[in-house]
């Protein structure tokens, strides 16, 4: 993935001195940066779990377990709440 950061002259200044003093070009020096300080892993999230949640936060009704009720051609529910 090629990325393209838009920097002020004096963070530009700032990459050039630090990325010289490592002894990196500054391309490489950013790409360093990066790649140190991204998470090793991203949790993985209960969706579930987190629209319950937003959802008693609200004041929504709950979501209920098992299948989602079936439709007719015409729109209406063919099975009661």
């Amino acid at each position: 993935m090629s990325l393209l950061i838009n920097l002020t002259p004096a963070e530009e200044a700032q990459l050039s001195t630090a990325a010289m003093q490592t002894g990196l070009a500054p391309e490489a020096f950013a790409e360093k940066l990066v790649r140190d300080h991204l998470p090793t892993s991203v949790p993985a999230v209960d969706l579930d779990k987190k629209l319950r949640q937003w959802q008693e936060q609200d004041g929504t009704r709950l979501i209920r377990p098992g299948p989602p009720p079936s439709f007719s051609r015409n729109g209406t529910r063919t099975r009661p709440d």
